[in-house]
Formats: structure tokens, C-alpha cells, sequence
């Protein structure tokens, strides 16, 4: 049971032979194999060498130990599995459980007792034919055996030019056993040249979609690790944002047309917003919300409902907070009809007793606010009063 570990790192490549029981990664100076991303722990991870074959096993490592992509304390190791620490990347190479060994054939016995003939003799283990004629039937014989070795060594020779594609396949298997990106690149170009009409050429074919699969997931990781260092890149300036920002637009706009399937493609949405604006909406977001709360408690619809309809025209607002704009206006307007009601009845008794000019100011109040279908009652009772 063999294996290795190849560590990408900061843009440079090196496998780790898996030759002890237990191989500690981390970047503390006692791990065995030593890291440089800052957010590995000095123990982070183990490797373990058991009957099942290798095992990753967390050390109650800060930020947690990734495999193929999902968070886990414990897993069993299979060729090609990738192991994921911040920006360091670890792909585990080799037979993932022990190779069974056949059992050994036993001895065969020796020969204790030596023959002997009907005279109590050691027997002969050959006899002295003596000298024989050869005949014309031998003569026939030899020349036909003649003629088969012949021919045997005709096919020997034309076989011959097969061993090249033989030797090209061994020479294609060692530089994929390398386990590097560059060997394994060598190893296709190789491939490519051997023969269909060699012995080695359906061997090329098996390891060359060995490498192409390992290759592929090796792209996958690096693509991922590039869209999470992108996606970080754009936060920080994100963060940093103190007005219109045409670099980060074009960034935010380049990240979404390389990962329109990213997991993070609605914050890049909100940094694109962002940059084109000068501001992030949501962070104003609970100030309006506050504000628009403090006019409504005080009664001054008017100047809540300005404030918000303001701040929803500006452009982009609408794309972010559009559902949380809509949830706040039916809010603010079922407190404007609760108080619109009151205001009604106000007017109706200040009519009763025969002031006019109070249940004018009321109606005017509502008319002024200007939102419907209250401003056009209003307006109705007012021209009653004319």
C-alpha cells in the first residue's frame, strides 16, 4: 500500500511519499509536512496508514479540514480526493486499501531414494543410444524444423516494432506516477505517439483516461480556489467602498460572466450595485427603515412616505432591496389607514358640532399626503363643505 500527497501551493507543486504510519500537515514546525496559507493550524490535519488504506483525520483544527469540497473530521482517503485548506490545495495519490498477496505454492518434494534397475543398479538418467543413420525421413524433419524457427523468427522480428509502443507506454506510466501536473502532460503527449498497431496502445488508452480524470478534478480545484480568491479580492474592496468605483464594476462584471453559477453571484451582484452607485443600499438600508418608523409614529406620513419613495428611484436600489422595499411600504400604508380612519371620525364630529373649519384642516391634512384612494375621499368631502 503506497501513496503520496501533492501539495499546491502559492503556484508551485510538491508530492509528499507517504512512507510513515502517521504523517502530520500543518504549518507548525513539528508537522511533517509543513504549510504556508496563513489560516492552517501549526497540527491541522493527519494522515493515518490503516488496514482500510489512508485516512485524513482533523486535528480540532480553527477554520475545519475540507474534502472534495465538504467539511469533515474523519475520511477514508480514494485516488484523486482533494483536501483543501484556505488557498493550499492537497491531492491525495495512490491505492486507497492494501493489496491482497497470493498465497506461496509449496515446496516440491525431494527426492529421497535414488531408482535403481533389475540388477541393483543406480538407474541411468539417460541412455547411450549409440550411433544411428540418419535417414531420408530425418533429413525432411530437419528441414521443416528449419524452416519453423524460420518463420519464427520472421514474426519475432516484425513483432519487434511493437516494443517501441510498449516501451512508450512504460515511459508514459513513469511520468504519470510523478503525480505532477507537468508529468502528467508529458505522459499525454507521449501517449499520442504510440502506435494502434502496437501491443501498448490499448495500455495508453487505459492510462490516459486515468490522467485525463485526474487532470480534470486538479482544473475543478484550481477553479474553485481562484473564484474564492476572486470573490475575496472583491469583498475587501467592497468593504473599502467610499464612492463610484468603475475598477470594481468591471471586476464585479467579469467575476459574474466567468461564474454565473457561483454560490456567491448575489453578493457580486450587490458590489457591482455598489460600485456603480457609490454606496451600498443595504447599508442604509436600517436607516431608512428607522426613519421611515420615527415619521409614522409621529404621525407624519407625508415625510415617510417621501423618504421611502425617494430612497426606492435611485438607481439599483430597486435590484437589491426590491422585496424588502414592497414589505416596508404595506407596512407604512396599513398604519396610514388606521390613521386616516381616526382622522375621518375626527371630522365627522368636529361637523357635528358645527366646525367646519377643523374638519376642513383634517380633510386637507389627508389630501396633502397625497395617497390613494384616502386623498381623493378627502378632497370629496372637502368640496361638501365649499
Amino acid at each position: 500500500m503506497n501513496g503520496k500527497l501533492v501539495v499546491t501551493e502559492s503556484g508551485r507543486e510538491v508530492v509528499h511519499e507517504l512512507l510513515d504510519a502517521n504523517t502530520v500537515v500543518g504549518k507548525g514546525p513539528d508537522a511533517d509536512l509543513i504549510l504556508k496559507d496563513a489560516s492552517a493550524s501549526p497540527r491541522h490535519f493527519e494522515i493515518r496508514r490503516g488496514e482500510q488504506g489512508f485516512k485524513v483525520v482533523d486535528l480540532e483544527s480553527k477554520v475545519g479540514t475540507k474534502v472534495n469540497g465538504k467539511f469533515t473530521n474523519q475520511h477514508l482517503l480514494s485516488h484523486g480526493d482533494v483536501i483543501a485548506i484556505g488557498g493550499a490545495k492537497i491531492t491525495f495519490m495512490g491505492v486507497s486499501a492494501p493489496v491482497s498477496k497470493s498465497p506461496k505454492k509449496a515446496p516440491t518434494p525431494m527426492l529421497k531414494e535414488t531408482p535403481v534397475d533389475a540388477q541393483g543398479e543406480p538407474e541411468r538418467f539417460y541412455k547411450d543410444p549409440g550411433p544411428k543413420r540418419i535417414r531420408k525421413k530425418d533429413n525432411f524433419a530437419m528441414i521443416a524444423g528449419i524452416i519453423v524457427g524460420v518463420g519464427i523468427i520472421v514474426v519475432l522480428l516484425l513483432q519487434s516494432t511493437n516494443d517501441v509502443g510498449l516501451v512508450q507506454y512504460e515511459e508514459a506510466r513513469r511520468e504519470a506516477d510523478s503525480y505532477s501536473s507537468e508529468g502528467m502532460k508529458k505522459a499525454l503527449d507521449i501517449i499520442e505517439q504510440i502506435s494502434k498497431n502496437s501491443d501498448g496502445f490499448e495500455r495508453g488508452q487505459v492510462l490516459k483516461e486515468r490522467i485525463q480524470k485526474d487532470l480534470a478534478s486538479r482544473r475543478d480545484s484550481d477553479d474553485r480556489a481562484k473564484e474564492e480568491a476572486a470573490y475575496g479580492a472583491l469583498t475587501k474592496k467592497w468593504f473599502a467602498l467610499k464612492g463610484k468605483d468603475v475598477a470594481l464594476e468591471r471586476e464585479c462584471t467579469e467575476f459574474l460572466a466567468k461564474a454565473p453559477t457561483s454560490t456567491h453571484k448575489d453578493d457580486v451582484k450587490r458590489y457591482l450595485v455598489s460600485a456603480r452607485l457609490g454606496f451600498d443600499p443595504q447599508k442604509r438600508w436600517e436607516g431608512l427603515r428607522t426613519d421611515v418608523a420615527a415619521a409614522a409614529s409621529q404621525a407624519e406620513f407625508g415625510r415617510a412616505f417621501k423618504t421611502l419613495d425617494g430612497f426606492e428611484a435611485e438607481e439599483g436600489v430597486k435590484e437589491i432591496l426590491g422585496d424588502r422595499i414592497i414589505a416596508l411600504r404595506k407596512t407604512l400604508l396599513t398604519e396610514f389607514e388606521l390613521w386616516v380612519s381616526a382622522q375621518m371620525k375626527a371630522a365627522q364630529a368636529a361637523i357635528e358640532k358645527q366646525d367646519r373649519d377643523g374638519a376642513r384642516k383634517v380633510y386637507e391634512a389627508i389630501t396633502a399626503i397625497g395617497v390613494e384612494p384616502a386623498a381623493t375621499t378627502a378632497r370629496r368631502a372637502l368640496d361638501l363643505l365649499k
